[in-house]
């Protein structure tokens, strides 16, 4: 169990560490991982995180050509606002919810007030 506490808090470390959300006077990309089915928002904490049910850690979809890894025990930890332009397994969604209070199920809800222009 303690083997894999340590995992999971080097891969945090690492996204924390190659993640950098837009300044608010930059321009959101077109594909963000928060716009996309596989995305998974984090239910308790409120800084924009949340996984991808596809990809796991030690993935990079930063670079040209994107780094994957699909099996692994320890999910991609991502941001809302990361730029998806490389992944290959981007799904953007038909609907997004435009209220936060509309749905209660992570799996449903967005960070939506994070893409907000």
């Amino acid at each position: 169990m303690a083997r894999r506490r340590e995992k999971a808090k080097q891969a945090l470390a690492g996204v924390f560490k190659q993640q950098v959300a837009p300044k608010t006077e930059e321009k959101i990309a077109d594909m963000v991982c928060g716009q996309c089915t596989k995305y998974s928002e984090n239910s308790w904490a409120s800084d924009g995180r949340g996984t991808c049910s596809v990809l796991s850690t030690g993935t990079n979809i930063d670079v040209d050509p994107a780094v994957y890894v699909l099996d692994g025990d320890i999910p991609l930890i991502t941001m809302t606002l990361t730029d998806a332009k490389y992944c290959k397994y981007y799904d953007r969604m038909k609907m997004i919810d435009s209220d936060n209070t509309e749905v209660s199920d992570p799996k449903y809800r967005r960070s939506t007030r994070q893409m907000q222009k």
